[in-house]
């Protein structure tokens, strides 16, 4: 079994369903408008309040008795603060580092957004958008933010790893989600200009960041690729390239495969997991290790608020082991997400956790 992690979500990347109260008072629907929206003074006490009280040292301290060993910390592309007019949260992410030290977690950093937008998601803050491969300055500056957290933490007991860029969009997500229609841009412009990277200009911007953050990193620093919504398309780019601790990143969802895959219910989620996840993963760690850097327990195989509590909560907590018992051969995995603000149990690490879901068995 890998390291057992969780993802900090909507700490330092506001995601507007995670927290609908940060967004009262805007009809912003991400974080880079609702930035836009606000007044300096507005956009400064939101976010002293919300990144010093939503996570901290307890949070820690009560992952630690989780038994949760590892977190993945998604972090902002204006981290540093040179972004305006964004604010920074470097400060954040350094109390972070000796928490997770103090408490004996380790760090994956994830950059979650780049400028330009890389998958029109409103996970990037710019919903509707994805324009990042059109942008050379976009990429060199999400370039000298990865090099700048890898010198800055390369020393740090409690660094894990990088991730390059979370969930570059593939065209076919794209169009299965049909993001411009369900996340519209608010610059009309902007959106009808938007399309997913090609995937060569992903493994070309993947490698130039490898060999940056290697030169930098140690070598037992882990360097982590999102597998670009292609699981299956990566054996022979691993192949061709001589790389040093490097990972793959999946980001297993059922709940959205039930919806796409042509698999009959019931238990749709099961006939997945078994047919499809299993042995994709077992496929995939053949030519590079696997990190799930994002899953829950939500899934449409059963109305699950209709249960009574005992069966609801059973029916979470045999998810929750069919699910881990599939990842126990990767390195790593981290659900999605620690804490929300919203009744959504499925989601929530931490109310999972008070209900007994993710007991042993």
């Amino acid at each position: 079994m890998g390291l057992k992690g969780v993802n900090l979500g909507n700490w330092l990347v506001l995601e507007k369903w995670m927290d609908p109260s940060l967004f009262e008072g805007t009809d912003a629907e991400d974080e880079t408008e609702l930035v836009h929206k606000l007044s300096k003074p507005e956009c400064e006490s939101l976010y002293q309040r919300h990144r010093s009280t939503f996570i901290t040292e307890e949070d820690f301290k009560a992952l630690k008795q989780m038994g949760v060993d590892a977190v993945r910390i998604p972090v902002p592309h204006f981290i540093f603060g040179d972004y305006p007019p964004f604010l920074g949260c470097i400060d954040v992410l350094d109390r972070a580092f000796e928490w997770a030290l103090a408490y004996g977690l380790v760090i994956l950093i994830d950059l979650h957004t780049i400028p330009g937008g890389q998958n029109g998601f409103d996970n990037s803050g710019l919903s509707g958008v994805c324009l990042w491969h059109t942008q050379p300055e976009s990429q060199a500056f999400a370039l000298s933010v990865l090099k700048r957290l890898a010198l800055r933490y390369r020393d740090h007991a409690a660094l894990y790893g990088i991730e390059i860029l979370n969930e570059p969009v593939s065209s076919l997500i794209w169009k299965v989600l049909n993001v411009p229609k369900t996340y519209p841009a608010v610059d009309a412009t902007l959106g009808e200009k938007s399309y997913p990277a090609p995937v060569a200009f992903v493994e070309d911007f993947y490698n130039h960041a490898y060999r940056l953050l290697r030169q930098v990193l140690k070598p037992e620093s882990v360097i982590v690729f999102h597998d670009n919504f292609r699981p299956w398309g990566w054996k022979k780019f691993f192949k061709r390239h001589a790389y040093e601790n490097v990972v793959l990143d999946m980001h297993l969802y059922l709940n959205y495969a039930e919806k796409v895959l042509p698999i009959k219910r019931p238990k749709t989620y099961k006939k997945i997991a078994h047919w499809v996840v299993g042995p994709l993963l077992k496929a995939t760690q053949c030519y590079v290790p696997v990190v799930v850097g994002e899953w829950c327990l939500s899934h449409c195989g059963a109305a699950l608020k209709t249960y009574p509590e005992p069966e609801r909560l059973q029916a979470y907590r045999d998810f929750y082991h069919l699910q881990m018992s599939m990842y126990a051969s990767c390195q790593a995995t981290f659900f999605w997400s620690y804490k929300l603000q919203v009744e959504r149990l499925s989601w929530n690490y931490q109310a999972l956790d008070e209900a007994g879901c993710l007991d042993p068995e």
